[in-house]
């Protein structure tokens, strides 16, 4: 089992990719962040009073999928996301924190 992880610093208007750990390489393509593509995942914001507005490469404040609130955690179990899962945040700066667990 692997356990990755990563503190991401989000932008309130550019997404940015929520990966568990920027410094692994995929071993096929030998890209470094590459996108989380299967295992369990979770997201906790790290901001007591920023949300985090999550969903696909162009989540904005207005159009996302998921809102986590300040202090809030999302965990996802068995993810499969081919594209990646993104965040902006209204209060630019605010960090999350990122785990995620491959068999």
């Amino acid at each position: 089992m692997s356990v990755y992880q990563n503190l991401v610093t989000l932008s309130s208007t550019d997404p940015t990719l929520l990966d568990p750990d920027s410094t692994v390489t995929n071993s096929v393509t030998g890209e470094t962040n590459f996108v989380w593509k299967t295992g369990n995942f979770s997201i906790q914001n790290l901001s007591a009073s920023a949300t985090i507005y999550i969903g696909n490469s162009s989540v904005s404040t207005t159009s996302f999928g998921f809102k986590l609130d300040p202090k809030g955690v999302l965990a996802v179990d068995s993810l499969n996301a081919v594209s990646g899962l993104y965040a902006v945040t209204d209060t630019d700066g605010s960090q999350a924190a990122v785990l995620g667990i491959q068999a």
